[in-house]
């Protein structure tokens, strides 16, 4: 078996065992816990400099991306001729930096999952619903899922 496909099976292995983990626990609510401040009755770092620094790293990643898709057409134009490795290089850091977000936006539209602070425990309005839970008829999609945060760096 070859180095590729032993390092797929262990990555594929290795997502499947953190869907399990996810599906059979609730750790993510654990996890939200702990930046939960129950006095004030929401996040410790809503309304500060660090949930503002979160919305920063989105924008910056996607100004970043579209720098490598500019890069990549200006060597489509050929008006940048650099050594065909960095060519190859910038083509798929373009394609993966369009493709993932999409791919991210597509399966959080059938995410049943909604984001801690709309969850009834963090004084949202909504049940807490696992990844892969049958959503009840008269509820929508909590399209919560996979952060959009953590998403933005994924293809980075």
């Amino acid at each position: 078996m070859s180095r590729l496909h032993k390092s797929v099976i262990a990555h594929l292995g290795i997502f499947l065992l953190l869907i399990l983990l996810e599906q059979s626990s609730n750790i993510d609510l654990g996890i939200s816990t702990i930046f939960f401040n129950a006095d004030t009755g929401q996040f410790i770092l809503e309304n500060t400099l660090g949930y503002q620094l979160h919305d920063y790293t989105k924008l910056f990643m996607l100004v970043v991306g579209f720098g490598f898709v500019m890069l990549s057409a200006l060597f489509l134009t050929q008006r940048i001729q650099p050594d065909p490795f960095i060519i190859k290089k910038v083509h798929f850091v373009s394609f993966v930096a369009i493709i993932t977000p999409l791919i991210i936006h597509t399966i959080r539209d059938y995410s049943a999952a909604y984001c801690p602070n709309d969850l009834i425990l963090f004084n949202g309005q909504h049940l807490y619903i696992k990844l892969f839970d049958i959503i009840p008829s008269q509820l929508t999609n909590g399209r919560c899922w996979p952060s959009a945060h953590a998403s933005a760096f994924f293809w980075y």
